[in-house]
């Protein structure tokens, strides 16, 4: 690759299966000067520690087991009756 150069860029992965750049690679310093807080496109760039637990965090992510989860038929029976309403009279067909 002759007069070319490699260039990475920097992407991190969102709770919907996306990924997308970090959020405010740039700051405000108290003197008011520019900082930068974390490259994004560049060389040999670093993860920071807040962006690898995110990566980690999807990495490890399993899918919920429905069948742990609590009866929905009691806590809907639960909510209709603080609400007033009486369910024997419904005339939904399903």
């Amino acid at each position: 690759m002759v007069g070319k150069v490699r260039v990475q860029v920097k992407l991190i992965p969102q709770s919907n299966g996306f990924v997308s750049m970090p959020s405010f690679p740039a700051r405000i310093t108290r003197n008011g000067d520019l900082g930068i807080a974390t490259r994004i496109i560049g060389q040999n760039l670093s993860l920071t520690p807040n962006e690898l637990k995110r990566i980690e965090a999807v990495k490890n992510a399993t899918p919920t087991n429905m069948a742990s989860q609590v009866d929905t038929s009691t806590t809907l029976n639960a909510m209709s009756e603080n609400l007033g309403i009486d369910n024997s009279s419904d005339d939904l067909p399903f």
